[in-house]
């Protein structure tokens, strides 16, 4: 991604010590950052604190920036990085309520007739979908986890993503292709169990009248 003219300006201006320029980045990117550091964690005060570190970040490491990569690339490699060492310390927040991602996406073809826009099953027990569906991105390694996020809740491209995370497009690639594959395997294995414990529980139900 290349440095957009404007931004050169701005950033040359906060550079030579100008801190108000900062705050036309910071208005310009604050929401992206929020979502991204939320998405990983999946706790807001949280991400609230991890937004404020990687702008802390940013402002002070600003004078060595030599925009060899656009500012966004720049900046969102400092919010991977700061989710990363807050998830290490705080293990217990990986819980996130995940509602941006069609579950459809993540079944084979025999389950997905289940979230057609006319199916009951859509309306009465999506809420239940949706938790296993973020239990199952959850439980993915972070680097999977990384890439999923950035690519289906914050719409990166794949080369976007690789010049971020400082790793070839392949590896991206592969990355994804293997967390899509765990969470799609994660969610047909649990909702399948869910429907035959229901299955067996009106079987082995015991009629007392």
């Amino acid at each position: 991604m290349a440095l957009l003219d404007d931004e050169k300006k701005i950033i040359k201006e906060c550079q030579r010590g100008n801190a108000e320029s900062f705050y036309i980045l910071l208005d310009r990117y604050k929401e992206r950052v929020y979502s991204l550091a939320y998405q990983m964690i999946g706790d807001h005060t949280s991400a609230d604190d991890v937004t404020q570190e990687v702008f802390i970040r940013a402002y002070k490491g600003l004078p060595k920036f030599m925009g060899k990569c656009s500012f966004f690339t720049w900046l969102y490699r400092i919010t991977i990085n700061c989710s990363y060492r807050y998830l290490r310390k705080n293990m217990t927040f990986l819980k996130k309520v995940t509602n941006e991602i069609d579950p459809a996406m993540y079944l084979d073809e025999r389950l997905k007739h289940k979230f057609s826009v006319n199916s009951p099953y859509k309306t009465l027990e999506m809420k239940e979908t949706m938790e296993v569906l973020s239990q199952s991105i959850d439980k993915l390694p972070v680097k999977h986890k990384t890439v999923l996020v950035m690519f289906e809740f914050q719409g990166l491209s794949i080369q976007d993503i690789s010049e971020i995370l400082k790793t070839s497009p392949g590896t991206v690639k592969s990355r994804l292709h293997h967390a899509r594959l765990k969470v799609r395997n994660s969610m047909i294995d649990v909702l399948n169990y869910d429907k035959n414990k229901k299955r067996f529980s009106k079987k082995n139900a015991v009629n007392y009248n």
